[in-house]
């Protein structure tokens, strides 16, 4: 018996010298092609159309995006027209030796089919079909939830277009490094200006909400500045559905950030509601001009306002605000104390002895 168990381990040792001399290795192979995920940033901003400066490259992106069957060269418009422009060439070129995924990416991700070069021509009506509808940026979510979708299969990379700007969630680092983790790179694409956009916004407005006939009303706002802007903003303000301004101002824009304090002025001459419109005029590629523009409803009076202020008895409460009203020019204060001795409307000149009877009477207030 312990012969034969030595023969039989001699027997082993050889069989396992001659696998080693022939090399024999276990290999896992993939049929079919590789994955390639191609996202797309679907957000707001990518609907922004940069003001480049620089001339030949703005007259080819306006070409490369109209050979593609867009109009303006927005940012989402651009990377679609790097993908199915020429007929979808790049497209084209992708699916030899890929089976592409397309998907947009924004505040979720929307999965728009996996394709190959049979369905090609699907593929790029796809493409065209995405538009800016995401209301939050999550680039960084998006890619960690499709790395989680594909997990089975991981993608050979993904490719990202996008201009950049993530508003929530993970961020676009953290999930790279999710991703270099299984073995799967990520390309990211820049689309849009390197260069600050500029942009000029009016902000918190101060007015009375009610003046009197020939009062100075006094507009006071903050005028804040981002991108490279040298010039003077030109300020004015109107009433609306008057072209002529009511008062013009040339402000001079800090150079640290702060904002400008702006303060412009009119006399009313007559009484009733006037809408005020206070707008800075925009500067040259200025990309938003909602915020340059603000509103306010002026209530001018030629009476006071009567207020009529009823108490039991003389609290801290009554006597401060009592005297605040007394002093408001615009205010014509009467107080009633129901706990006063009777003789007390005789030492107060803005006291009654008794409260309104009549209707009439009551909304004099």
């Amino acid at each position: 018996k312990l012969r034969i168990a030595l023969a039989a381990t001699r027997w082993l040792a050889f069989a396992l010298v001659l696998l080693m001399l022939g090399e024999l290795e276990l290999r896992v192979e993939r049929y079919g092609l590789p994955l390639l995920v191609l996202a797309i940033d679907d957000s707001q901003s990518m609907s922004i159309s940069d003001p480049y400066q620089d001339t030949t490259l703005r007259e080819q992106l306006e070409l490369l995006v109209k050979g593609s069957g867009s109009a303006e060269p927005t940012r989402l418009n651009i990377a679609k027209a790097l993908l199915v422009g020429r007929d979808g060439e790049l497209l084209k070129r992708l699916t030899r030796g890929y089976r592409l995924v397309l998907c947009a990416v924004s505040s979720g991700v929307r999965h728009l089919g996996q394709f190959d070069a049979r369905h090609l021509q699907e593929a790029v009506e796809r493409v065209r079909s995405v538009e800016p509808a995401g209301s939050e940026t999550r680039l960084g979510t998006g890619l960690s939830r499709l790395l989680d979708e594909l997990g089975g299969t991981p993608p050979a990379a993904i490719v990202l277009l996008t201009d950049g700007r993530t508003t929530s969630g993970t961020s676009v680092v953290e999930a790279a490094r999710d991703a270099l983790a299984r073995n799967v790179p990520i390309h990211a694409v820049g689309i849009g200006s390197p260069l600050p956009a500029r942009d000029l916004e009016l902000h918190d407005l101060l007015v009375e909400d009610v003046v009197f006939v020939d009062d100075m009303v006094m507009f006071e706002a903050k005028l804040s500045a981002r991108g490279a802007i040298a010039k003077p903003a030109l300020v004015q303000l109107k009433r609306a559905g008057q072209e002529q301004p009511v008062m013009s101002k040339l402000v001079e824009l800090p150079r640290d950030g702060k904002p400008a304090v702006v303060r412009l002025f009119d006399r009313p001459a007559q009484t009733g509601e006037i809408k005020y419109v206070l707008e800075v005029e925009p500067v040259e590629h200025e990309l938003q001009t909602e915020n340059n523009r603000l509103e306010r409803v002026v209530s001018v009076r030629e009476q006071k306002l009567r207020v009529l202020m009823v108490e039991s008895y003389p609290r801290f409460e009554y006597r401060f605000l009592k005297h605040l009203l007394e002093r408001e020019r615009t205010v014509e204060l009467n107080v009633l104390l129901l706990e006063a001795d009777p003789g007390y409307p005789e030492q107060d000149r803005v006291a009654i002895a008794h409260f309104p009877t009549s209707r009439d009477e009551l909304w004099k207030y």
